[in-house]
């Protein structure tokens, strides 16, 4: 009436399951590369779109308006992208995005230090670089 289960009849089953976790897993860590990527490449885009405004500006040749708003837009991306992976990053992204769009908030202290935190932002994509996933 009853069946015996073996080992040997279960054996389908578990290599099928073991194959669907180790899939699920590969997924997720290829996501995970996907957005560590999407991360690090959207706040090298700022850094270097920035550190190319402030060579142009100490020249003399940068049209502000329309760069500092390109500016607080790449800024608020990357600090959108690099969340899931690095939120102090992030939260360095947004308040330099802030004040990319309304440079008056950088005589508020709670800014002050933005414009400091460029090398910091250079190192911290650096760091991300060696750490990938």
């Amino acid at each position: 009436m009853f069946e015996e289960v073996t080992v040997v009849s279960l054996l389908p089953d578990i290599l099928e399951s073991i194959e669907s976790f180790l899939l699920r897993r590969r997924t997720v860590r290829v996501q995970r590369t996907a957005d560590h990527r999407k991360a690090v490449e959207s706040v090298l885009g700022a850094v270097v779109e920035t550190e190319r405004y402030v060579y142009d500006r100490g020249r003399g040749t940068a049209s502000p308006e329309r760069r500092e708003s390109r500016l607080a837009r790449l800024w608020s991306k990357a600090a959108i992208d690099v969340r899931s992976v690095d939120r102090r990053l992030s939260r360095i992204a947004l308040m330099t995005s802030f004040t990319w769009a309304n440079p008056e908030l950088l005589a508020d202290p709670k800014y002050e230090m933005v414009p400091g935190q460029l090398e910091l932002i250079r190192e911290q994509c650096e760091w991300l670089l060696e750490h990938w996933g």
